[in-house]
């Protein structure tokens, strides 16, 4: 609750300026926390505020995030092809550009994707890719991300709807950590370097 208070509080003061600032940064951050309060109904209504807002000003890397917090919310609410539709629109976010976060959340995104639509053994190889990559980075709150999504994947059973669409995206080569993110090599998987 208070957290929520907090936001609502920042949001009021931006809002007293003249022309009122509503900034996109702020719709995702009540996103993050309408998700974490179950409210996912208003963490999807928030996220695509932010991704709007993000869009408009041209910041890719954001665009991502708010992206897979929409995505997310989604699926939660039970919109999997909705979410399907909107990730198939985002190429995979270039590693070595954006932000770890924007990366490695948006990569979790895809795997939670694949694991509500039935592909949870594709799911499982992208998320290992994904906490490989997060601990690579160094990023403990990442890495820790990753291995929930891990747990959820796992515990997820396989989708049984024909409201689901077979594959979500052309292939699943697409959503595959190791092949679109980082080339596998002997050693597991590594970033592409430019």
């Amino acid at each position: 609750m208070g957290a929520r208070k907090s936001f609502e509080e920042a949001r009021t003061l931006g809002r007293s300026f003249p022309g009122g600032v509503n900034l996109p940064e702020t719709e995702l951050a009540f996103a993050h926390l309408s998700f974490a309060e179950g409210n996912f109904a208003d963490a999807a209504s928030r996220a695509r505020l932010a991704l709007s807002g993000f869009t408009a000003s041209g910041r890719e890397s954001d665009r991502y995030l708010a992206t897979a917090v929409l995505a997310e919310a989604l699926m939660m609410k039970g919109s999997t092809t909705e979410a399907s539709t909107l990730l198939a629109q985002f190429p995979s976010p270039d590693a070595v550009r954006f932000p770890a976060r924007s990366v490695i959340e948006f990569e979790i995104a895809r795997c939670l994707l694949l694991a509500h639509t039935g592909h949870r053994s594709e799911a499982m190889r992208s998320i290992d890719g994904v906490i490989a990559a997060a601990s690579r980075r160094g990023i403990p709150r990442l890495e820790r991300d990753a291995l929930e999504a891990k747990k959820t994947i796992g515990r997820r059973p396989p989708a049984t709807s024909s409201r689901l669409p077979a594959r979500p995206f052309q292939s699943l080569r697409e959503l595959s950590t190791c092949s679109s993110l980082w080339p596998a090599t002997r050693g597991g998987c590594s970033p592409k370097r430019s």
